[in-house]
């Protein structure tokens, strides 16, 4: 049976604001696609005031279409009739849509806001941090309060207390100097997750205006990796970044087939986070206590060794009690701990940015051997070595 040959590529519509990264890197999945498999010929507005098109064009002598959640958009989906992806289309704000629910031909893209949290919970515990908090966005927003809830779940879970920091309009003065009150206030050392790089850049404006020291007094991260605004910072913010490219790129894939007539239902995507990216904000530890970050030095020079606790409290002169105390004490957390956890980030990162096998990495990483990585690997991250590059490489995402 031959194929329906194409007589124009096809127009698609894409509505997204490049002042968000998370829109940005969303465009970036579609230009790929369509450069790389996709016969298409792309319309991109941003919704921009001098922008005409909601008034000239009819959106559904287009194609197919790629939508982020804005207010100025809010009225699309109810007229819709093409293949469209929505990019984040909450829930809260549902009855704008009108009844989209039913039009089986869209896909839905949506963040995965438990993991994100999540991730950066586990990231701060690592660092040593004993007290902890979350920043919301300065306008109340479901995914704020959800990357919220998962985030002090995380830490409740493991006997951690969480603060919580979220704009009252009520309370006289500007959103920075509540802001900066309520820093000024919490417990120290604190690791602090921000909602977004823009709220975390804000919070590290304000700690620093504070004299509250970066990161061993608070460290702090953020979310999307906006490079503009991460490296704006004094210091440099650490943030999530997620796989929304990726992601964007799989759903494109499925609205072309749809466009092609192969199938006919769009499907739901998830984007999840990628890596951190650790810049100064969150880069050492929490602690004033020379041994500790002595002994954190060591084991970071010497991680491709497979060293124990009690070469390295020999290596600090001091009897291996000695150090378990000061670690109990300074961290909560005991050195084979944090020897441990070091390797394995060690080796996932390998696994992420490096082709060397997992034999290799577990000989870089200090471990005894390939088995011994594989089984703490696993532990640790509920997946194989194996399993987690193979999933990096098929769809992008990582744990």
């Amino acid at each position: 049976m031959s194929q329906r040959l194409l007589a124009r590529p096809f127009r698609v519509l894409i509505l997204l604001q490049s002042a968000y990264k998370t829109h940005r890197d969303a465009l970036r999945g579609a230009a790929r696609y369509a450069r790389l498999n996709g016969a298409w010929s792309c319309g991109i507005f941003e919704g921009r005031e001098d922008e005409s098109w909601q008034n000239d064009v009819d959106p559904n002598l287009f194609d197919g279409a790629i939508i982020a959640e804005s207010a100025r958009y809010a009225d699309l989906p109810g007229r819709l009739a093409i293949p469209t992806i929505f990019i984040d289309p909450w829930k809260a704000r549902a009855e704008q849509f009108g009844d989209w629910s039913r039009k089986n031909f869209f896909s839905f893209v949506w963040c995965d806001n438990a993991e994100i949290a999540k991730r950066g919970a586990e990231y701060l515990f690592r660092r040593g941090y004993r007290h902890y908090a979350f920043i919301n966005a300065e306008r109340a927003e479901l995914w704020s309060e959800e990357r919220e809830r998962h985030f002090c779940d995380w830490l409740r879970e493991r006997g951690w207390k969480c603060s919580v920091y979220r704009t009252d309009l009520q309370k006289p003065g500007s959103h920075y100097d509540n802001l900066s009150l309520w820093l000024r206030e919490l417990p120290k050392p604190i690791g602090v997750m921000a909602a977004t790089d823009a709220v975390g850049r804000l919070a590290v404006d304000a700690a620093r205006e504070l004299g509250i020291k970066i990161p061993n007094e608070l460290g702090i991260i953020g979310v999307d990796n906006d490079e503009l605004l991460c490296e704006s910072t004094n210091p440099f913010l650490s943030s999530v970044e997620n796989n929304i490219a990726q992601t964007i790129f799989q759903a494109a894939d499925r609205l072309d087939q749809q466009m092609k007539g192969q199938v006919e239902n769009g499907e739901i995507f998830y984007y999840r986070p990628k890596r951190i990216v650790e810049r100064g904000s969150t880069r050492g530890i929490s602690t004033e206590d020379e041994l500790v970050l002595r002994a954190l030095e060591i084991v970071k020079l010497n991680i491709d060794k497979p060293f124990g606790v009690e070469e390295l409290a020999q290596k600090l002169d001091v009897s291996r009690r000695t150090l378990e105390l000061r670690f109990r004490s300074s961290l909560g957390r005991a050195v084979s701990e944090l020897i441990r956890a070091e390797r394995l980030e060690k080796a996932r990162a390998m696994l992420l940015e490096t082709n060397y096998s997992v034999s290799e990495i577990a000989r870089k990483c200090g471990f005894r051997n390939q088995n011994y990585l594989a089984t703490s690997f696993r532990r640790h991250f509920n997946v194989t070595p194996a399993q987690f590059r193979k999933k990096r490489n098929e769809t992008g995402d990582v744990l």
